[in-house]
């Protein structure tokens, strides 16, 4: 029955390389497979039975697989491997094999290929190239529009024209300028890295709908304004990512209305996709952005049309930015991102590229495209989390989907198990964006439930997102609800939500633990809260200018949120915290029977902790918990 479980593909999730003599692969089995694995494997060319052998480390449970995972060393950059699996309780018993045949009672024979799983081999645009300093990324999103006003504004007239609410087609007036003079309360608010929705030339107020790509839209700005936003912010220590719309242009494009004017005659006709001799926008014949009719799609591969916008980015990207978000990059063809991706790494190696995609990634995140995506299915669980129970908010998933805190913890390892373990450091975790409503609306304009979320997300792996407004208290519901301006007014603010905002950045700042690969789910007797240790747990891929890893080790911390209206006592079997039976696990140190509360910066015993013995916290309703060896 257990075999029916077991799973492996010689491909990302399941299998990519780490550097040219490392390859690090997985493996899923039920929940219940009390059997542990280990693998085995060779160079591809030989004809005799595997030369190594390495035991598989616990990565991760879901609510229903089990995953492992091992590196494997290559023979001059090929391997094949063979999975084996053990039964810890009886090791006379005869073992079982799986490979590319499937379960077997025995290994498979010493000829090639014979029933191996095989990486022909490790080509060096595979590798693994994550920037490094993502481990310390701390990002903030900014609509422009909707942010600041420089002083003086840059479009007044503009700005006098808010109809007091926001409208698809409403301008407020902020400006670069105004992104430039708040980089003071930005550093502050602990965020050393920005985004910035699209800015250049564009109709709307949203520009996702380019007109121009070589230009900063004047109602914003100018280039020199640019380069001296991205410059200030880099001697602040913080990055610059610009919105990269490139699935699609707007109607004012100068090559769709070339298009739009002489049809089949226009040289840009290869460049779109028209189902006729010209652009009827009244029939829309073309292909466009979600139905949108002014925003015709681009042919990403078309050899041109690449040439074209990645000439551009490099333009953008030789004036300092950090990186890339690339909107609709899903639809976007691969040919184009793995160009995208080599010429603008050839300008700045450590370019972070991230891409909007909402849902499993893991084919996008191969070593050949992107560093991570917008994390969304992670935003998703926490809203089921965190969310109230008993009623429907905004952007909420509905009650019969809320989660309790161990389904809650299962999904978030689900969602890790789809990418990489690289992605996970550069993933763009949010709790809002422009583009959905925002948190606090969806969980009820209830602080304390904004405040969990927002303790998860600096406590994950991935990088948080904060949208602006958030840490003020700023609701909104749907588009384009989600994009209401600044509150600069304090009047207008909470100012516990600011308190709280800059105590996690700068815990985490802080913390090597919350910035760490190791994530474990504790197994805690009331399911309905959220318990998990954070670490540096010895597996970090992501390296240093001189190839040192670039975390300190042996670093962990314990997190407990209660999305209860009530105090809850969290009991932890203190052999399952500090001495887990699963290889690989990350733990709480056997000797640190105190611990200090990071949040509050108090001292408690772990009462309970000895062998045999159980734990108790007391969780606040609506309260957590970080904790951290004394």
């Amino acid at each position: 029955m257990y075999d029916l479980a077991l799973w492996h593909g010689p491909r990302a999730p399941y299998a990519y390389p780490l550097t040219d003599e490392r390859l690090r692969v997985r493996l899923r089995a039920a929940l219940g497979d009390q059997r542990r694995p280990s693998i085995e494997w060779s160079d591809r060319q030989d004809s005799h039975g595997p030369d190594n052998k390495a035991p598989m480390r616990w990565l991760a449970d879901d609510q229903q697989f089990r995953y492992w995972e091992a590196d494997v060393t290559p023979v001059e950059g090929r391997v094949r491997y063979v999975f084996r699996l053990d039964h810890p309780e009886t090791p006379e018993s005869a073992p079982s094999w799986f490979g590319e045949n499937g379960a077997s009672t025995t290994r498979p024979g010493a000829e090639w290929p014979d029933g191996y799983f095989h990486w022909p081999y490790i080509h060096p645009e595979r590798l693994a190239s994550t920037p490094a300093w993502l481990r310390r990324a701390i990002c903030y999103e900014i609509f422009p529009d909707r942010f600041a006003r420089g002083q003086p504004p840059i479009a007044p007239d503009m700005a006098g024209r808010w109809p007091g609410a926001p409208t698809h087609n409403a301008f407020w007036g902020g400006d670069l300028a105004g992104v430039l003079d708040r980089l003071n309360y930005i550093q502050a608010l602990g965020m050393n890295l920005i985004w910035l929705t699209p800015i250049f030339q564009a109709p709307s107020n949203h520009k996702y709908d380019t007109e121009d790509y070589g230009r900063i839209d004047p109602h914003f700005g100018d280039e020199a304004l640019f380069n001296r936003l991205v410059g200030d912010a880099r001697r602040r220590g913080i990055g610059v990512v610009l919105d990269g719309v490139f699935n699609h242009s707007g109607f004012l494009f100068t090559p769709w209305q070339d298009v739009v004017a002489r049809g089949q005659d226009s040289p840009y006709w290869g460049w779109f996709d028209v189902r006729g001799a010209r652009p009827d926008r009244s029939r829309r014949n073309y292909r466009t952005f979600a139905h949108t009719a002014w925003m015709p799609r681009l042919r990403t591969a078309n050899p041109e049309v690449q040439a074209y916008l990645i000439e551009r980015a490099k333009r953008w990207t030789r004036m300092g930015i950090a990186g890339w978000r690339l909107d609709v990059a899903d639809e976007v063809d691969p040919s184009f991102w793995r160009a995208f991706r080599r010429e603008l790494r050839a300008i700045n190696p450590d370019l972070y590229l991230v891409g909007e995609i909402a849902y499993d990634a893991g084919r996008w995140l191969e070593g050949d495209q992107f560093d991570g995506v917008m994390n969304y299915p992670l935003r998703r669980a926490l809203l089921q989390f965190a969310a109230p129970g008993d009623r429907d908010t905004p952007g909420a998933p509905p009650p019969s989907e809320r989660l309790g805190g161990a389904d809650f913890l299962a999904m978030v390892s689900r969602v890790r198990t789809w990418t990489p373990g690289w992605a996970d450091a550069a993933a763009l975790n949010p709790l809002s964006t422009h583009d959905v409503p925002r948190f606090l609306t969806a969980v009820g304009g209830d602080e304390a439930r904004w405040r969990l979320g927002l303790t998860f997300l600096m406590t994950a792996e991935g990088v948080p997102l904060v949208y602006y407004g958030d840490e003020v208290g700023l609701e909104g519901g749907y588009d384009p609800d989600t994009r209401r301006p600044m509150p600069w007014d304090a009047a207008s603010q909470r100012p516990e939500m600011l308190t709280h905002t800059r105590t996690l950045t700068r815990l985490r700042a802080e913390t090597p633990a919350l910035r760490g690969s190791g994530f474990r789910p504790l197994a805690t007797f009331d399911r309905r809260v959220a318990v998990y240790l954070r670490g540096v747990d010895g597996r970090e891929e992501l390296r240093d200018e001189r190839g040192a890893p670039s975390e300190t080790t042996n670093e962990v911390a314990l997190i407990a949120l209660n999305p209860l209206d009530e105090v809850v006592t969290v009991e932890l079997e203190w052999d399952e915290l500090a001495r887990p039976a699963l290889p690989g696990a990350l733990t709480w140190p056997a000797g640190s029977l105190r611990a200090t509360d990071l949040l509050t910066g108090g001292t408690q015993e772990l009462a309970g902790a000895e062998a045999g013995g159980r734990v108790r916290l007391q969780l606040e309703p609506l309260g957590a918990l970080i904790l951290a060896p004394a």
